[in-house]
């Protein structure tokens, strides 16, 4: 991934996640990324694509998060409580404001079937 792109992610997923996904205009994240409207839309078509980079990115680093959690536990009871932890510690940072997902679905759900089926897909990863 391109410096300009991994910035539009960081700066799109931190407005995200304080604001939701429809208040962020794509000029107010360009502004915040530093950049112009003319880069943004060289890596995202629109702001549908960039909030499903962004899904596919949470649910990357949620799970590969998981898989390091979890590698060292030698029970399902160690694994679990090892889980909890990590929810816990996440769910009381400050920079906690809702699952993305939730929020993805709730916003987007009914007007992108793209979207619906992200957060779809994540959701039924966390059940196996």
């Amino acid at each position: 991934m391109k410096p300009k792109q991994a910035d539009i992610l960081r700066h799109a997923s931190a407005l995200f996640n304080r604001e939701g996904y429809q208040s962020p205009s794509i000029e107010r994240i360009a502004e915040h990324a530093g950049i112009s409207k003319m880069t943004f839309y060289r890596y995202y078509a629109d702001k549908e694509a960039l909030i499903m980079a962004i899904l596919k990115q949470k649910e990357s680093e949620f799970m590969q998060d998981l898989a390091q959690i979890t590698a060292d536990k030698a029970s399902a009871r160690e694994k679990l409580f090892a889980v909890f932890d990590y929810y816990h510690r996440w769910f009381t940072c400050d920079t906690f404001h809702g699952c993305m997902f939730t929020r993805a679905l709730f916003e987007y759900g009914a007007s992108s079937p793209a979207i619906r089926e992200q957060c779809s897909r994540f959701k039924s990863l966390l059940w196996q």
